[in-house]
């Protein structure tokens, strides 16, 4: 493959074939969302048009089929306790998907054509985005005067060596959000108007996917005053208007409030007394090692990959930029507000999943390792093994089967959950929780064959070899990215001295 764009195809292709392979399926964090969506376009009902997920909730207390609800104390009415965003992009695909079906005389709402939706809202709404914003991503990078194969490399090690592969299989807010997040961060360093008004816009839209993306909004705003570049930061505001006009609205109409969010009414079983908003208090040790170097939960356990963004952190000689800045205080912030979460570790999470939105900066930081020998061989080795914890959590699920997901069963210091992960993969277990998604409750044949599956799967081949297709066909496309001409016809190749935080 060649030409100008062979890098850009390349990258999308893998990055959407994978989250397309790999389809994990329905927890509580997306029976809420699929509610949400399900209950605003399906005609009939006293919530339609709505956001309300009441006729999904037969036993709110006990977690059928959700407990990740929020409830208006004053209607009683319940909701998704997540940020809005996903639901709201999810609704037109839907609509489309359901009346189309509805046409060729398909019920949408039972059986098979269930399951179809389900797999078809995860990879539009959660793989698609991050296709898109790794090609973005690339796009950044080349900016900053890197390399394209250098550039396509580091796009391959923010894919496929972090959290967003396997958390891009199935319908979360992380992944949705972080695309956002790097399509902004392009868009950020452009600087003209219409860029800016972009910048705003899909900022606008990472608070609407994870209200933390407010954190990553507000540092770029204060970038631009300090850089007294008011006309910029003018243009950022006018297109944040839209999405905050829908922040509004549906806080409103769902919680009486224009800013009172999902978490403010949650699931009493997620609250502590005594904590801010019912959710956050000091900073726990645990938490602090949790999140960072233990098996747990901890960011450089499960992605050794990024324990070179350290070096990039304290490397000298490399000036400290703008961008450099941006990743240092957003990287900290989003840490430390991870570890005063009194659900810091993510529930059954295999991962510091809160930590998504902001894993495109690790990776920036990364493009300031000096080019030295021992550079490509540590950063492959390091990817290799990244790489292979992340399609084993693709592979089996980003959530742990239950026995394994209670924190309360381990000691957070020790407890390996990606342990368990390769142990089930091994023993070819890789569907160990089933869950029923809408109103559809009993674990049919149809159920338990296709609620979560890979495309290997569904040819026939078994288990773990049912992941040999994917690797043959993303190694492909990765070897081609590595490959070949250096720079396309069109790019100048700089002296790695010359680039943007690259070289000595």
């Amino acid at each position: 493959m060649t030409g100008r764009f062979r890098h850009e195809l390349l990258l999308f292709g893998v990055v959407l074939f994978a989250v397309a392979y790999f389809y994990n399926g329905a927890n509580w964090n997306q029976q809420s969302r699929l509610d949400a969506i399900f209950a605003f376009v399906e005609p009939g009902h006293a919530e339609t048009g709505s956001f309300c997920i009441d006729r999904f909730l037969p036993d709110p207390e006990t977690g059928i089929n959700t407990g990740d609800w929020s409830r208006n104390p004053r209607t009683g009415h319940y909701y998704s306790n997540k940020a809005p965003g996903p639901a709201m992009l999810g609704v037109p695909v839907y609509f489309v998907l359901f009346h189309g079906e509805r046409m060729i005389g398909a019920d949408p709402t039972t059986g098979g054509w269930l399951l179809f939706n389900g797999y078809a809202l995860s990879v539009v709404l959660s793989g698609l985005p991050t296709a898109i914003a790794i090609v973005c991503f690339l796009a950044l990078l080349v900016s900053l005067g890197i390399a394209r194969r250098r550039a396509f490399l580091l796009c391959v090690v923010l894919f496929f060596g972090t959290l967003l592969f396997p958390f891009s299989t199935q319908l979360w807010g992380h992944s949705t959000a972080a695309a956002f997040v790097i399509v902004a961060l392009l868009l950020f360093q452009r600087e003209s108007k219409a860029a800016m008004f972009g910048v705003g816009f899909c900022m606008g839209w990472a608070v609407l996917c994870e209200y933390t993306c407010a954190v990553i909004l507000l540092t770029l705003i204060i970038a631009l005053a300090w850089q007294q570049r008011w006309r910029q930061l003018l243009w950022v505001c006018l297109g944040g208007l839209l999405p905050l006009l829908l922040f509004a609205v549906y806080h409103r109409a769902c919680f009486d409030s224009f800013f009172t969010v999902a978490s403010v009414h949650n699931n009493p079983r997620f609250r502590d007394a005594g904590a801010v908003a019912g959710l956050f208090g000091r900073i726990s040790p645990d938490a602090v090692l949790g999140l960072s170097v233990t098996p747990y939960r901890g960011l450089f356990f499960f992605m050794p990959v990024l324990l070179l963004s350290l070096y990039g952190v304290f490397r000298k000689g490399v000036p400290r930029d703008r961008l450099y800045w941006l990743c240092i205080v957003n990287i900290a912030i989003f840490f430390v507000v991870n570890a005063m979460f009194n659900g810091w570790h993510a529930g059954s999470s295999t991962g510091a999943r809160y930590q998504i939105p902001v894993l495109c900066f690790y990776v920036l930081l990364l493009t300031r390792l000096p080019d030295k020998p021992w550079t490509v061989p540590v950063l492959a080795a390091l990817l290799v093994l990244s790489t292979v914890n992340m399609t084993m959590i693709a592979a089996v699920n980003p959530m742990m089967p239950s026995g394994y997901a209670d924190p309360s069963a381990f000691d957070p210091r020790f407890a390996n959950p990606l342990a368990v992960v390769y142990r089930l993969f091994w023993l070819d277990m890789l569907t160990p929780d089933i869950l029923p998604i809408g109103l559809d409750t009993e674990v049919t044949e149809l159920v338990r064959n296709y609620s979560t599956f890979n495309l290997g799967e569904l040819v026939g081949l078994p288990g773990k070899w049912s992941t040999l297709p994917w690797l043959v066909i993303t190694g492909l496309g990765v070897w081609l990215g590595m490959k070949g001409e250096g720079q396309p016809a069109g790019d100048k190749e700089m002296p790695q001295a010359e680039q943007s935080g690259v070289g000595e």
